[in-house]
């Protein structure tokens, strides 16, 4: 399985120290060097990338090179760098599943017939598939560390 990341799933799960939900359900991700590069800023000790350099270095976190900037450049009119990449990056290794938290992304990424799923989706696997015991403690963890989520939607994934 072909699985493309941004940055914001890897950062929020490795600040609770949840990265490794990632290779449990999927063996392994790929990101485009952009999201390696708002993930691994100059300044280290931002975020939890601890955890993320890791994972690069032990090789179930794989960082790509785009092929396509012409694609990419026809993205960053509606997308930040590092969605632009993520998206031209799936499209370049015909990935499986697409790892986006933002609403446009995702949009673009689902019009390009994209399987997307969004850091919530792939807890809410982790907990039916076993890995997470209390989903409730991990998206409370989550809000705090500045992660936003509507009430309706943090119900609705405590259901079932």
């Amino acid at each position: 399985m072909k699985v493309i990341a941004n940055s914001s799933p890897l950062i929020t799960l490795s600040l609770v120290k949840k990265l490794n939900i990632f290779k449990e359900l999927y063996g392994k991700i790929i990101i485009p060097q952009a999201v390696f590069d708002e993930i691994i800023p100059k300044d280290k000790g931002k975020y939890g990338i601890e955890e993320i350099e890791s994972a690069i270095e032990l090789g179930w976190i794989i960082r790509k090179k785009i092929r396509n900037r012409m694609a990419v450049e026809m993205l960053l009119s509606e997308l930040d760098i590092g969605e632009a990449e993520a998206i031209v990056l799936a499209r370049e290794e015909k990935a499986n599943l697409v790892i986006l938290d933002n609403r446009e992304p995702r949009r673009i990424a689902k019009s390009l017939s994209f399987n997307v799923i969004g850091t919530l989706g792939v807890l809410k696997q982790a907990h039916m598939s076993g890995l997470v015991k209390n989903l409730k403690d991990i998206l409370d963890e989550i809000k705090l560390k500045g992660f936003w989520i509507s009430q309706d939607l943090y119900s609705e994934i405590l259901k079932k």
